[in-house]
């Protein structure tokens, strides 16, 4: 608890300096997060710490008073991954095209697709949200000759992850980081003093090898992922 309190300790006092050179509604409204708070594991998945964290923490720690928005920085969505067989697809006298278009009025909407080349990613906002794969594949994309053309025909279904964009670690772990944006109006010091009195509700949901920690974006290592 000592620990805890020293480290939200120093966070205010750099905050109450940063607030210092505040002007106004127009700096402020650059909507940078103020603070951070760094979600990791040592046996979830970060696709696992990206769900947890868009489930269970991002709307708790935006109904903090001051706190305009809740970013994700770092996280991995959910993703149904087709890859396609161009030469059985040309077999039936069919294009890729055709089979994606069948493909997507018949499956439940994608937060995003996303292609490249034979793989097409259907990414989704959370786990729930992600259709079954054996369903998916059995969905009928086309009538050759009469007969119906099941997608598992010319393509393959996997669940999966989104391409990564961008990995963030903090103190040499992998993590994936809520940034907490105040509201133009907001003081700096007071959206923190929230954060400190809300992160002991927090700590009880965590599942099993979770952890959570406050911090600024200048302890956060950010590098784009190749």
């Amino acid at each position: 608890m000592g620990y805890f309190n020293r480290r939200f300790t120093i966070l205010l006092f750099w905050a109450f300096f940063a607030a210092l050179g505040t002007a106004g509604p127009s700096q402020a409204r650059a909507a940078s997060p103020v603070v951070y708070v760094a979600l990791w594991s040592d046996v979830a998945t970060v696709l696992e710490l990206s769900d947890f964290a868009d489930r269970q923490l991002r709307g708790r720690l935006q109904s903090l008073v001051g706190v305009a928005e809740v970013t994700l920085l770092g996280e991995r969505r959910p993703a149904l991954l087709v890859r396609f067989d161009p030469q059985r697809i040309a077999a039936y006298g069919l294009r890729q095209q055709d089979v994606e278009e069948a493909l997507s009025r018949q499956s439940p909407k994608a937060s995003s697709i996303r292609r490249e080349n034979d793989l097409v990613e259907f990414v989704y906002s959370s786990l729930d949200q992600v259709p079954p794969q054996e369903k998916i594949s059995q969905i009928t994309v086309a009538h050759p000759q009469g007969h119906p053309l099941r997608l598992l025909d010319v393509a393959v279904v996997e669940l999966g992850a989104e391409k990564e964009k961008t990995i963030v670690t903090y103190q040499g772990k992998r993590v994936v980081a809520l940034g907490l944006v105040k509201k133009w109006w907001a003081n700096t010091p007071a959206v923190l003093l929230g954060l400190r009195e809300t992160m002991p509700t927090l700590r009880p949901l965590l599942p099993p090898g979770m952890s959570i920690e406050a911090t600024f974006g200048s302890y956060l290592k950010i590098e784009n992922a190749d």
